[in-house]
């Protein structure tokens, strides 16, 4: 899932992911606009698009609105699963998500307060996730880098901020990639906590 607030109203919001989505090959589905009696803006919009990597269509629903005051874009894609068994979406799914990142890129102002608890980036913060390679992992959150810790093994990740390309959520998983190109998954314990980590690690990035 893709979320943030952004610096535009919920039109201005919508244009930009509207010229994003429907330059390429995504299909709309639906847009809905919805008024309250309040003053306040909601922006439905839905599309899909096929994957080459998974052999199917994706789905991805935006919701824009102003309804606690900022505007707030949410990205949700579905489906594009491979194999019977697992569904494997090979993280086509977040490249959908992408693009709608990219297309408010400019104008976006990081996860929502009232979204996530603040986490203090002074090596207090720490939990448990499992990582990509495999085990659990203590990721603590220091002034400068996010350290990722094997809890039996001695190896040791360092993701300094200002190396962060980017970073973005789904559920409790957490992608970061790097300048290098490194892309590491982090797991945790529910989406609540994976969105506070976000947020935190987009705020650091900005410092």
């Amino acid at each position: 899932m893709f979320i943030s607030k952004v610096s535009v109203t919920p039109a201005e919001a919508a244009n930009m992911v509207k010229i994003a989505m429907e330059s390429g090959s995504s299909d709309k589905i639906e847009e809905q606009i919805i008024n309250p009696d309040n003053g306040k803006t909601v922006i439905i919009l839905s599309y899909e698009d096929y994957f080459m990597r998974t052999d199917s269509k994706i789905g991805i629903t935006i919701v824009i609105d102003d309804l606690l005051e900022e505007t707030t874009v949410r990205a949700i894609s579905a489906g594009g699963g491979r194999g019977a068994i697992f569904k494997l979406g090979f993280g086509a799914n977040g490249d959908y998500e992408k693009k709608v990142e990219k297309a408010l890129s400019s104008v976006s102002t990081g996860v929502p307060e009232a979204c996530v608890q603040d986490l203090t980036a002074d090596g207090t913060t720490k939990t448990d996730v499992t990582a990509g390679w495999g085990g659990t992992w203590e990721v603590t959150a220091h002034a400068d880098r996010l350290q990722v810790d094997h809890k039996k093994k001695n190896k040791t990740m360092m993701f300094p901020y200002d190396k962060i390309w980017a970073v973005s959520s789904k559920g409790d998983s957490l992608t970061i990639k790097t300048e290098d190109g490194t892309e590491e998954t982090l797991i945790f314990d529910d989406e609540g906590e994976c969105l506070a980590w976000l947020a935190l690690v987009q705020k650091m990035k900005k410092q």
